[in-house]
């Protein structure tokens, strides 16, 4: 399907350097899969390379959440968390 192709995309070009571009092409496949807890993982993955940690902690919140056994969605939220000193 066109979403899977996407992050598949999405996924390479982070791979090659463009992390930026990889995030475009992630958040067009969660639009069009809404509740995949891996693509909100990922996105939550790509903005933390990318410095964007209040992202970071987002999608990785949403991923936690759509699947609350995903422990690295939780480990991920929390790196992004430190990263902004917000310790509790």
């Amino acid at each position: 399907t066109l979403y899977q192709a996407r992050y598949s995309l999405a996924m390479l070009l982070d791979k090659t350097g463009q992390t930026r571009l990889g995030v475009e092409q992630l958040l067009k496949a969660v639009e069009q899969s809404p509740n995949n807890s891996m693509m909100y993982y990922d996105l939550g993955v790509l903005y933390a390379r990318l410095n964007q940690y209040e992202q970071a902690v987002k999608y990785s919140r949403l991923a936690a959440e759509l699947s609350p056994k995903f422990a690295e969605a939780h480990n991920n939220q929390a790196y992004a968390l430190a990263h902004l000193h917000r310790y509790k």
